[in-house]
């Protein structure tokens, strides 16, 4: 056992470190950092290059990779991430996803996407305790993270500068008023916390080598950490990354065979997802930001404002050039089915993110269950005919979404996301690989319908698809609509709204998770017949981290947010050759940054006000009500 125990205290202190960090910003700042692990990865790569690349020597190397970038990472996450201080707790998810995935796509187009060797760098001289060597390194390794913690709860607790940090926390405005400027508090939490997860980073990375999102991943495990910590105590979250470890590593030693062996590897998020949900109101108070009543998508939209004569030339001529598509691309065919069938992935996540401010970051899972019960009931005992497979399909998806709908019952905000994050990562680690799923080896097949007209070729199977899609897209638009979408406007802005009004808002959270979740599920259907047959990793949980950036580049309106994203991850990439998987995750991650940090509200503001004047001018055109000049003497 004590091999075991050694590993798990080494890894754990490191978990804690990062947690620590992560805590620290959060109770700072109220901004939770997702792009913690690919903070680390940075630190990371930046100690490689010095070190492996240029030969600089490992206690200078570190100097830099951890002092000098923690200030330069610290002060440059600070001024990006500022606005989010004012912003929903919706808009820092998208924000921090978006980050995430711009510094792994600028890292994977840097270095590319192999594993780069990170040998170990610390001493390997050590000394023996019951037949186990305990090198220096891991002293080090163990002893470093620990001493940095007290430090830094010493200062928490007993410095003037850990006084203005838990002001800050409270109410900055108070801080201010004692001459002590908010920025700068919070600065200085960022710059300490980029130092201790670089730290964490340079220290794991000899374990498992350089790739970004392995590395991000391992890294994420500090949520568990902060969980247990009850995303407000430091010495909690240091002594939870502690424990993690520990057990973590001791259950390798039990748990050898697949599908027991991702065990180990889930139970940070199995103790993130039992604290978040069992504890909930031991949980800090999330902040509201000054940004929540107007970031919903207004029940009346320019395009219903529009004549109706526009409206109908306007569908008539995406539908033309919807069935004409077969005729004018070629072989490129199978791309514009899969971008249709994209549409309804992002369609659906739309509800939720959109409409009812439900980050959900589980839907990749729904995509993949519905795939993988097609499978099941296409090609198992039960063979049954491709549509009403596909309908059970939707069918089976819907308790699931129950499932994570009960957890945004008692969670909200940035712990609702936290917890269906978990939810991916458990159902990847613990039941992609067995036997309800893709099964041991990760794939799953489904050949296409065979009915009259519908021969199983491409040209059918894109007619097909796209009548199915566009008969969802349709329920899902009369969902959004009417009173129906007047109680997601509600459950956004103030449930408080739907109890009034007699109507429980966990009735409406379940069932726009159900729908949502049906589907993708159905989407996940299309997916598998369109390809014939799919992998589990292309449905894993940092799937649907790349799904919320892409939909926020989409816009609000449902129908840009359903086809922009869905052209640009299916149809573009083949088009222009340069426009790669890091490619995308590089523009997709700026561009939901941008988004959650609320560039695209001032464009948009700045249009409205450019184009205001020709509204006052032509106000019965528009349909608006016309100014009635009373007072004006002008």
């Amino acid at each position: 056992m004590l091999p075991f125990l050694v590993v798990g205290l080494v890894t754990g202190s490191l978990y804690g470190l990062s947690g620590v960090g992560l805590v620290l910003v959060y109770r700072t700042t109220g901004v939770f950092n997702l792009a913690n692990g690919a903070v680390a990865a940075l630190a990371a790569y930046l100690f490689y290059v010095l070190h492996d690349e240029h030969g600089l020597a490992w206690p200078i190397a570190g100097v830099v990779c951890v002092l000098g970038f923690g200030v330069v990472a610290g002060v440059l996450l600070e001024l990006i991430l500022r606005p989010l201080t004012q912003r929903s707790a919706a808009m820092g998810v998208i924000a921090t996803i978006g980050l995430l995935l711009a510094i792994e796509g600028y890292l994977y187009l840097q270095f590319g996407n192999d594993f780069l060797p990170f040998p170990s760098f610390l001493p390997a001289g050590g000394f023996d305790v019951g037949g186990v060597q305990i090198s220096v390194g891991n002293v080090i390794t163990f002893a470093v993270p620990a001493l940095l913690t007290a430090g830094l709860h010493m200062l928490m607790k007993y410095s003037r500068a850990g006084l203005a940090m838990r002001g800050v926390v409270n109410d900055h405005r108070l801080v201010a008023l004692t001459g002590v400027s908010p920025d700068r508090v919070r600065r200085i939490a960022w710059t300490v916390a980029a130092a201790f997860t670089g730290l964490s980073g340079i220290l794991l990375a000899p374990t498992i080598n350089l790739d970004a999102n392995l590395l991000s991943l391992t890294v994420v495990v500090s949520f568990g950490a902060a969980a247990l910590g009850l995303f407000k105590s430091l010495p909690l979250t240091y002594a939870g990354g502690l424990g993690l470890g520990v057990v973590q590593s001791v259950l390798t030693k039990y748990f050898v065979s697949p599908p027991w062996n991702a065990i180990p590897a889930s139970l940070p998020f199995i103790a993130l997802l039992v604290l978040l949900i069992g504890v909930p109101r031991m949980l800090p108070r999330q902040r509201a930001g000054a940004d929540q009543q107007k970031a919903h998508i207004a029940p009346v939209s320019r395009w219903r404002a529009a004549p109706r004569a526009i409206r109908v030339a306007a569908v008539a001529a995406a539908t033309a050039a919807l069935i004409a598509i077969p005729w004018l691309v070629g072989f490129d065919l199978p791309l514009y089915a899969e971008a249709v069938i994209f549409a309804l992935v992002f369609g659906s996540l739309s509800v939720l993110v959109s409409d009812t401010g439900q980050t959900s970051l589980c839907q990749g899972t729904f995509v993949a269950v519905g795939a993988t019960n097609l499978s099941h009931f296409t090609a198992g005992p039960l063979h049954l005919p491709w549509f009403p497979g596909l309908v059970l399909a939707g069918l089976v998806t819907v308790p699931l979404g129950i499932v994570v709908a009960i957890s945004a019952v008692r969670l909200s905000g940035i712990y609702l996301t936290l917890a269906t994050f978990g939810f991916a990562v458990l159902m990847q680690g613990l039941v992609y690989p067995s036997g309800l799923m893709f099964g041991s080896q990760l794939v799953i097949s489904v050949n296409r319908p065979l009915l009259g007209p519908i021969t199983g070729s491409d040209t059918s199977f894109y007619y097909l698809a796209l009548v199915i899609v566009s008969g969802s897209l349709a329920l899902i638009a009369m969902m959004r609509t009417g009173r129906s979408g007047r109680f997601l406007a509600a459950l956004f802005e103030s449930p408080h709204v739907l109890t009034t009004n007699g109507l429980s808002p966990n009735v409406v959270r379940l069932a726009v998770f159900s729908a949502a979740a049906f589907f993708a599920g159905i989407a996940g259907g299309l997916f598998v017949t369109l390809e014939g047959s799919i992998s589990g990793s292309d449905y894993g949980a940092t799937t649907s981290l790349l799904w919320v950036a892409a939909l926020a580049f989409g816009g609000r309106m449902f129908l840009s947010a359903a086809l922009v994203p869905a052209i640009a991850l299916a149809v573009i990439p083949t088009y222009l050759g340069f426009f790669g998987s890091n490619l995308q995750m590089l523009l997709f991650g700026m561009g939901a940054l941008l988004v959650g940090l609320g560039w695209t509200d001032r464009v948009n503001e700045a249009a409205s006000q450019w184009f205001r004047p020709h509204r006052q001018q032509h106000p019965i055109e528009l349909g608006e009500p016309a100014l009635h000049p009373i007072g004006d003497r002008r």
